[in-house]
């Protein structure tokens, strides 16, 4: 071998050598590495494993505790409801206890059957209800035993019929309660129901018969008055679907968004001052059933905000009266009765025998103010004074040698609080003839109430008779 090819095997041993050298160097360098990676995954996978557990521990933790709870309450409920029903069935029915007078007891009751009630869940609630109807407590049967409920939590409670048991209920008694989000479903009412008053938003009545207040064999027969009453309740969003509606009233009740779908209506039904907003959807009312005779009474009723086809219905079903037409034409009883006016001080101020009337007021009083006023109530044209376009025009027969007369409108809400005045002036140009005067303005909106003052300070003589008070709807300029 000459020095050249010994010179270049040297070198490639010496390449040779470097190549194992670096490649036994980065597998020593790579097995810490992969070892390093192998126990990050190892220990990821095992906090995930770690996490998981941990997650299920707490878990069936949560799911224990809820279970306890539910046990817990289901017990604590249990306990007070037949600490209820065994403490009013001994005062009810043991002959030895120490009230004086069914007062007394009855006031006894109440306050722990409203206790009770704010202490129940749904279904004991519901129990609680049955319990006191069936103890004749929810009925106006018993003459000595009408127990109030004002103010009691029957929200949430379910009634229902079974294929084995009808729930009939006879005279129910429950004005002014809690039945919001309530569901009677099949079930029967007779004889009337008291629900006047009373917070039922959301309420079901599902398939439920309200029974007239007589047989009525034809479509003739004379009606019969109304004997269940939702006057003054809030019935928003509720639902009579396929129920049997009879003689019943709706005065001053809310009943926006209530369903009336596959209703049977008969007798005398009254919606006076009832909000029906959207209660006609689907034309429900339109498409109810008429079992006949029929009356339906619409009074203070904006039908603006209810589409209902009145001409669907037979005149002589219905009438309307204080009503505003969805064309905006006012059906209204304008002329108000204020002919029974009287004087705070001194009544003897009433004269007879003048040419204008056998009643005429005399102002004539020297040194001392004289004046009349009445209150005269206007909730029935709520409707017209609500949509703030309404206004008085009052009149008056006045004979008076000369002065004014000083008439002033108070307006008062629903509560009969005070919230606006009106004072107007009536110059008398020395005269002494019988004289038509006028005066007229807005009522303001929410007035449920007038109470119209005249006053005269003058001492000529002066005479006023045939005063008459109107509503009309205003013109706008």
């Amino acid at each position: 071998m000459n020095r050249t090819q010994r010179q270049r095997s040297e070198k490639k041993v010496k390449r040779k050598s470097r190549c194992q050298l670096w490649l036994n160097t980065a597998v020593n360098a790579l097995i810490p590495l992969m070892i390093g990676v192998a126990t990050i995954v190892i220990a990821i996978a095992d906090e995930k494993i770690e996490d998981k557990r941990r997650e299920q521990d707490h878990t069936l933790a949560y799911l224990t505790r809820l279970q306890d709870q539910q046990l817990a309450d289901e017990s604590y409920y249990q306990n007070v409801f037949k600490t209820y029903v065994d403490d009013i069935s001994n005062v009810l029915f043991k002959i030895n206890h120490s009230f004086i007078d069914n007062e007394k007891k009855l006031k006894y009751i109440r306050t722990k059957t409203l206790t009770a009630l704010d202490e129940l869940d749904f279904q004991r609630k519901s129990r609680l209800f049955l319990f006191l109807y069936e103890t004749d407590l929810l009925s106006t049967n018993t003459a000595d035993i009408l127990l109030d409920l004002s103010g009691a939590n029957f929200t949430n409670i379910t009634i229902k019929s079974t294929p084995y048991k009808k729930l009939s209920f006879n005279k129910l008694y429950l004005p002014s309660v809690d039945l919001t989000n309530a569901s009677f479903i099949d079930c029967v009412f007779k004889d009337g129901a008291d629900f006047r008053n009373s917070s039922m938003f959301g309420i079901k009545f599902l398939r439920t018969k309200f029974e007239c207040s007589k047989s009525y064999l034809g479509s003739d027969d004379a009606l019969g008055k109304t004997h269940v009453r939702f006057d003054g309740s809030n019935i928003e969003k509720s639902d009579f679907s396929e129920s049997h509606l009879c003689d019943i009233s709706f005065k001053r009740t809310n009943l926006a968004l209530t369903v009336f779908h596959g209703i049977k209506i008969q007798g005398m039904i009254q919606f006076q001052g009832t909000n029906l907003f959207d209660a006609n959807r689907n034309q429900s009312i339109d498409k109810a059933e008429i079992l006949g005779p029929l009356f339906i009474d619409f009074s203070n009723i904006d039908f603006r905000t209810i589409p209902i086809n009145i001409t669907l219905f037979n005149p002589k079903y219905f009438q309307m009266n204080n009503v505003i037409l969805i064309d905006e034409m006012w059906i209204i009883d304008q002329k108000i009765d204020c002919l029974n006016w009287f004087n705070n001080h001194i009544l003897t101020h009433w004269q007879t025998n003048y040419i204008q009337g056998s009643c005429s007021f005399n102002f004539t009083v020297k040194n001392v103010k004289i004046g009349i006023d009445q209150t005269i109530d206007i909730a029935a044209y709520a409707v017209f004074i609500d949509s703030d376009e309404t206004e008085y025009n009052f009149s008056a027969d006045v004979r008076c040698m000369n002065g004014n007369f000083v008439i002033e409108m108070n307006f008062y809400d629903i509560t009969s609080i005070w919230f606006n005045t009106s004072k107007s002036y009536l110059l008398i140009n020395n005269t002494f003839t019988w004289k038509r005067q006028f005066d007229s303005g807005k009522i303001p909106r929410n007035t449920r109430s007038i109470r119209i003052c005249i006053e005269r300070f003058d001492k000529e003589e002066c005479l006023i008779d045939n005063m008459e008070l109107y509503i009309q709807k205003r013109k706008l300029n």
